[in-house]
């Protein structure tokens, strides 16, 4: 009897013993899988200057990487309401009498009755915009100010002027705006209106 207990025991402790050496085996394997870089095989992290130089004018129309819908600019907005030139006409002329518009869109009835604060879906969103083609341009321009042949030359001082134009909405709207010509992780640091006209009368000469 006493041996046929030390069986069962002995039975047991191999049994799940493999079962745990399974399960180590198994997620080892399913770790190694996900060492990968980047995640998305079908991506690539290399800088592609034309295509980052295209992609600084088509967010003046454009809204994202697929089109109108799927993939947006920016988050928790609908992609079709998020163009630049969209939420620009939209924020200057709707709060005036010279604009009009029956659909409810979020957000767009208070900017209407100019009854909107900072938590608006379409100032958020302008915002974002400003802010968002900033950093690709800055993006662009610490990625090639390294070469020196004429084409980039010439399109570092278009992406410039973007940059540029992009800062000078967000004065205008915001008066004040997170100021960055590098391209960094770290949060940019606010300046006042004088400071960032000052900034931008020097850049454009």
């Amino acid at each position: 009897m006493l041996k046929l207990y030390k069986y069962k025991i002995m039975n047991k402790f191999l049994k799940y013993t493999a079962i745990f050496c399974g399960l180590t085996l198994g997620l080892a394997s399913c770790v190694q899988d996900l060492n990968t870089t980047p995640i998305d095989k079908n991506s690539t992290t290399a800088f592609n200057q034309d295509a980052v130089f295209s992609k600084c004018y088509a967010t003046l129309a454009l809204t994202g990487q697929k089109g109108p819908d799927g993939a947006g600019d920016i988050d928790d907005l609908d992609e079709g309401t998020s163009s630049f030139y969209r939420l620009m006409w939209e924020l200057n002329e709707f709060p005036t009498d010279e604009g009009w518009w029956i659909w409810n869109d979020v957000g767009l009835a208070d900017i209407r009755v100019m009854n909107w604060n900072g938590d608006n879906a379409l100032v958020k969103g302008l915002y974002y915009r400003f802010n968002i083609d900033i950093k690709l341009c800055n993006h662009f321009l610490a990625n090639s100010e390294e070469a020196t042949d004429d084409k980039t030359i010439r399109q570092r001082a278009e992406v410039r002027f973007l940059r540029a134009l992009n800062y000078w909405y967000l004065l205008d709207m915001f008066k004040v705006a997170p100021f960055s010509i590098t391209e960094s992780s770290e949060l940019p640091e606010f300046v006042e209106r004088l400071q960032l006209y000052e900034w931008l009368v020097g850049e454009l000469k």
